[in-house]
């Protein structure tokens, strides 16, 4: 899988998880970006090792 198709996906993947927290309030959304950006960190370790 090419690194731009993932990024797509993930994103998309990341827009349907987060929309409810940021419909609920900020707070609990920015709890939610954390998660995910550090899974996108573990991804990008994972990819290069």
């Amino acid at each position: 899988m090419k690194l731009t198709t993932f990024l797509y996906y993930y994103l998309s993947r990341v827009l349907t998880v987060c929309q409810p927290y940021f419909e609920i309030n900020l707070s609990t959304s920015n709890y939610c970006l954390v998660i995910l950006v550090n899974m996108l960190k573990g991804f990008i370790r994972f990819w290069y090792k």
